[in-house]
């Protein structure tokens, strides 16, 4: 899952932004590289805010506020499928992230969810995404530039509060140097990026919108302890499992 949600980040925030680099100087971009690079984006958060509130013209602090309420939706659906085990017995999503990849990312621990806490975490995954969409509404059309090194990007996909070496998906898509250590990813942001990205995190509430605008209690019940392996289910009282007597 780390993997898995790493590489949805990077795409959140370089797939749009692979054009000729574009220099950017100022505090917005020293910001912006300053928390992605020491895996604090929530505390980038609240500084490219205070940055934002203090000219309603910074358009390079509105860009990056929005990058970075983009990433941190993304984080923190990470940290909640990591809280409950997302994937931790699927056949398929080791298939998928490979076997290496997915023992690593694995809760040995996981918590007990529900069908309506899953609900409550779409909510929440939309609600993020919306904070986001409003950041990046306020760029306009005003100029803006940032450019970052994404080579140095940490996130903390687990939620312990520690940011380490498992912790740096800038290596999963930089190229890497003669002693292993990766070289500089550098990309330019302006105004149209933040119109495509507005896009791209609308189709994203969209999709789990649609979840929510239905019950799908049944389906719940019937399949979903396959990626939770302890999601409260029908099916998992009828095997004889519940939250308490749950063993990995």
């Amino acid at each position: 899952m780390r993997k898995f949600i790493s590489l949805i980040i990077v795409a959140s925030l370089s797939s749009f932004g692979l054009s000729a680099p574009v220099r950017a100087e100022g505090a917005a971009t020293e910001l912006l590289q300053k928390y992605l690079a020491n895996g604090r984006i929530g505390e980038a958060d609240e500084q490219l805010l205070s940055l934002a509130s203090q000219a309603t013209d910074n358009a390079d602090a509105q860009l990056g506020l929005g990058l970075v309420r983009s990433a941190r939706a993304f984080e923190k659906l990470s940290q909640s499928l990591y809280r409950y085990g997302f994937g931790s017995k699927s056949d398929g999503y080791e298939m998928f992230l490979g076997r290496v990849p997915s023992e690593v990312a694995k809760n040995h621990d996981p918590e007990p969810i529900t069908y309506e806490q899953f609900r409550d975490l779409l909510a929440t995954f939309i609600a993020d995404l919306d904070v986001a969409d409003k950041a990046l509404t306020a760029v306009g059309a005003k100029p803006a530039k940032l450019e970052v090194d994404l080579s140095v990007a940490r996130f903390d996909w687990n939620g312990d509060g520690n940011v380490g070496s498992e912790d740096h998906i800038g290596s999963i898509f930089s190229d890497k140097d003669e002693s292993g250590e990766a070289v500089p990813f550098i990309v330019g942001f302006d105004s149209a990026d933040a119109k495509w990205l507005q896009g791209y995190d609308n189709l994203l509430m969209a999709v789990a919108k649609a979840w929510l605008s239905h019950d799908f209690s049944e389906s719940w019940n019937g399949s979903f302890s396959v990626v939770f392996p302890r999601a409260v289910s029908t099916m998992s009282q009828a095997n004889g499992k519940n939250a308490e007597d749950y063993t990995m």
